[in-house]
């Protein structure tokens, strides 16, 4: 995003606040759904803030992501052919359009499933009691770094079938996904993707080798029965679900003891309705989802509830801010863990929903079930810090005690 004195000054303000990323971005969010809910940047991109418009594109498929074509005209022809991480973009199914982004997605489906997720439940009840009793050990622990961090990536890792003694090494995925050239951070996540991706060449070239009882496995046992999947793709494909699968998770997680610890009428009601869980845990999302932007471009000339858009023209859809829209949910925000369907776009929508939603789901209901019930006094022993940037937001550290 980008800002000039074309815009009014507090719109301008607040745009600015939500790049950087603030530890409270919902009153930005507001701003900007009220007085200019269909935002034209000086750039050209449109952000969207209403949950109706946000729902529209993502389920309308004139709206995709014409990923390489954008990329070009964003960095150039020099900049994309010499970055191994916009190299690694590019291969991404999350950014592809039909026809290629279904082939892979669909192979990708017959394998990343909800009952995989389940028939793993014992395992990741496993991670969360090991991890938890480490974290708890200690007179004060960081549910970030002590046990929300560790748990999504063994969960991940084992489902994957990464070797537990190399999932420590993936702790920046979110720093490969949002980085943009010419920062430091691009830099570092360049660094990154070519340690990364080395990383998982050696791990497919073994699983070929050797299969084991984990989704990679099968992933490429799919590839080679139908011949669908090149080693680009494979490697691609694996690398984007082993970070997606942990990162966004472990952020979930940390906002929704954040939220609880400021609500604690809400963290007494679970405690003593643990069978609340399951829907408390879609009120986080919607409430403070690890999640707040994606992106979508226009694939051709496209009509918007009376406003035209260009083939080509691209769009930020705030998903924080679509989740707190009044015209969609009453009180929206208050967290209210009884609220009635609240229905959060944090994980997307349309061919683009996330795969992983589901583990995600269990994944936090097991974690939040375990510490609610071991730890019965949290309190915060240190004011929370909140990692920057737009995309995801999540807390660098939530420093608590009382377990």
């Amino acid at each position: 995003m980008s800002t000039d004195t074309e815009l009014a000054p507090d719109i301008a303000e607040a745009i600015g606040r939500i790049i950087v990323g603030s530890a409270d971005p919902y009153p930005d969010y507001a701003l900007l759904r009220e007085r200019a809910p269909r935002l034209r940047l000086p750039d050209g991109t449109c952000v969207l803030t209403r949950r109706a418009d946000v729902v529209a594109v993502l389920r309308d498929s004139r709206f995709g992501h014409l990923y390489p074509e954008r990329q070009r005209q964003l960095w150039g022809d020099e900049q994309v052919n010499s970055s191994r991480l916009l190299q690694s973009r590019l291969r991404w199914f999350l950014f592809m359009d039909p026809p290629d982004h279904g082939r892979l997605r669909g192979l990708v489906q017959k394998v990343f499933t909800p009952k995989a997720f389940e028939d793993r439940a014992p395992t990741i009840q496993r991670f969360v009691d090991e991890h938890l009793d480490h974290a708890l050990a200690s007179d004060t622990f960081d549910i970030v770094s002590d046990f929300a961090h560790p748990l999504t990536v063994d969960t991940i890792g084992d489902l994957l079938g990464v070797p537990r003694v190399d999932r420590t090494r993936f702790s920046d995925w979110g720093l490969v996904f949002e980085a943009l050239p010419g920062s430091e951070a691009f830099e570092k996540a360049e660094r990154l993707i070519v340690d990364y991706e080395d990383y998982f060449t050696a791990l497919l070239a073994e699983k070929r080798r050797s299969p084991g009882d984990d989704l990679l496995s099968a992933l490429l046992a799919a590839e080679e029965q139908g011949d669908r999947l090149s080693a680009d793709e494979a490697l691609a494909t694996a690398f984007s679900l082993f970070g997606a699968g942990f990162d966004t998770t472990r952020h979930l997680i940390g906002n929704a003891v954040h939220a609880l610890l400021y609500h604690p009428h809400h963290l007494a009601l679970l405690r003593d309705q643990p069978e609340t869980m399951r829907n408390a845990v879609d009120e986080f999302l919607r409430y403070d989802g690890s999640v707040q932007f994606t992106t979508r471009t226009a694939l051709q000339d496209v009509e918007l509830d009376g406003e035209r858009f260009a083939r080509g023209d691209a769009f930020y859809l705030c998903l924080g801010a679509a989740n707190r829209d009044p015209e969609a949910h009453e009180r929206p925000d208050e967290l209210d863990i009884r609220r009635a369907r609240p229905q959060p776009l944090t994980f997307g929508g349309g061919i683009h929903h996330c795969l992983g939603a589901a583990m995600g789901r269990l994944e936090t209901r097991l974690a939040l079930t375990a510490l609610l019930d071991r730890a019965p006094n949290l309190e915060l022993a240190r004011s929370p810090r909140w990692r920057q940037g737009a995309v995801f937001r999540g807390l660098e550290e939530l420093r608590l005690s009382g377990g």
